[in-house]
């Protein structure tokens, strides 16, 4: 009885070192410590863990790395995770590899990314720490599209009521039930179509003409690509110029001579101011006029005498009446 117990009791310890050896190799494998296989430690340090824990996975250029060992807090601006990376990794990671933290997914565990750089640098060795970058981050995400959907509830309601007041609108219905509206809009169209191909018509007779102006062709286009026009042209526009300048010296030539006239007669100097001025010449001149009236007068008597002597009279009978011919 007593080696029975004993047995019993040596079975019983048996039994549960092996549960317990058991559940501790199943917690190993799976806070994926990658226990049959060769790891190196390296360092990545963030503003923000985000949820990150140990047992995490450990991700480079979206290939399963390794695990996240632990993260501590280094001050009350870093936090450092400590990451296991499977040996196999080492040839590919440099010192110049970015890491930042991102989730599995949309709701999915927190993860380590490590994302290569191109410019060439010395591979990592262990105990380095990786520069770190800010990922995106599902809070944000979240955060944004709480956000947007705020906006469209707004732009929604705004788009309700909008639609709310054209319903009762009765102008705006008036018109969409005219039936004479859409006639209305094809001859509108129809008259932009005619204006448009009115438009481009004149704009390829305006195109021919440049050519045409272009390879000097018609009076415009000889005047501006004959030489000699150009030059008869540039001749009679300086004779122009030179006759204005003549012009302009008779101008002040009459202006002075007027102006010494006036001088003369104001100052009764020279013929003008004399004869305008002398009383005898103006008693004369006056005379002269009255002889000329009365010798006009005493011609126009004579030729009434003359319309009624009998051998001019038949000579000035026909004279009127060719002139009442028409």
């Amino acid at each position: 009885m007593a080696n029975r117990r004993i047995n019993n009791v040596k079975l019983g310890l048996f039994v549960t070192a092996g549960i317990f050896f058991l559940v501790l190799l199943l917690y190993t494998i799976g806070k994926n410590h990658h226990l049959f296989g060769d790891t190196f430690e390296i360092r990545a340090r963030f503003r923000n863990a985000r949820g990150l824990m140990p047992g995490n996975n450990i991700r480079y250029a979206g290939i399963d790395a390794g695990t996240v060992r632990d993260v501590k807090v280094i001050d009350d601006s870093t936090i450092e995770a400590r990451l296991l990376v499977k040996a196999e990794m080492k040839s590919y990671i440099k010192k110049n590899a970015r890491a930042y933290i991102s989730t599995d997914g949309i709701m999915g565990n927190k993860l380590v990314n490590i994302e290569p750089v191109a410019a060439a640098a010395p591979g990592i060795e262990e105990g380095d720490i990786l520069l770190s970058k800010k990922g995106a981050d599902t809070d944000e995400m979240l955060a944004i599209l709480n956000n947007t959907n705020n906006d469209l509830a707004i732009i929604a309601a705004s788009l309700k009521t909008t639609i709310s007041r054209i319903n009762a609108s009765k102008s705006i219905w008036s018109i969409l039930e005219d039936s004479s509206l859409p006639k209305n809009v094809r001859a509108s169209f129809s008259r932009f179509r005619n204006a448009s191909e009115n438009m481009e018509h004149m704009m390829y007779n305006l195109e021919s003409a440049a050519a045409d102006i272009n390879a000097g062709k018609g009076t415009i286009g000889q005047l501006i690509k004959d030489t000699a026009v150009s030059h008869s042209i540039m001749e009679a526009l300086a004779q122009v110029q030179k006759a204005g300048k003549d012009m302009d010296s008779i101008s002040l030539s009459v202006k002075i001579l007027i102006d010494s006239i006036h001088t003369d007669i104001r100052q009764s100097r020279g013929m003008a101011g004399s004869i305008l001025n002398d009383s005898a010449i103006k008693k004369n001149f006056s005379s002269t006029i009255n002889n000329l009236e009365q010798g006009t007068s005493r011609f126009n008597e004579n030729m009434e005498a003359l319309k009624h002597n009998f051998f001019f009279r038949s000579y000035f009978r026909k004279l009127e009446k060719q002139q009442k011919t028409p």
